[in-house]
């Protein structure tokens, strides 16, 4: 399995980020870094993950600044067989 998933998604439509987000929560990665907050990744996409922490970064090639999230898993939304 994936140790991590890192996703530069600043420009993923939302039914994207949905689809992601459902194959997120099926897989057995344990952590996920991306370019949303929680409101957004939790709340409105559904992924079950807890926010560790949050940074700003600047891309080298393009100058573009952006506030990268890293979250974790979410183990309390698992049943004791590792499944939702």
């Amino acid at each position: 399995p994936f140790t991590h998933i890192f996703m530069c998604d600043i420009g993923f439509p939302p039914e994207t980020l949905k689809k992601l987000g459902e194959t997120f929560n099926r897989s057995a990665s344990p952590y996920l870094i991306c370019c949303h907050n929680q409101k957004l990744m939790i709340e409105k996409y559904k992924y079950n993950v807890e926010l560790m922490e949050q940074f700003k970064i600047s891309l080298s090639g393009s100058g573009e600044n952006h506030t990268i999230y890293i979250y974790k898993r979410d183990l309390s939304k698992y049943n004791q067989t590792g499944s939702l």
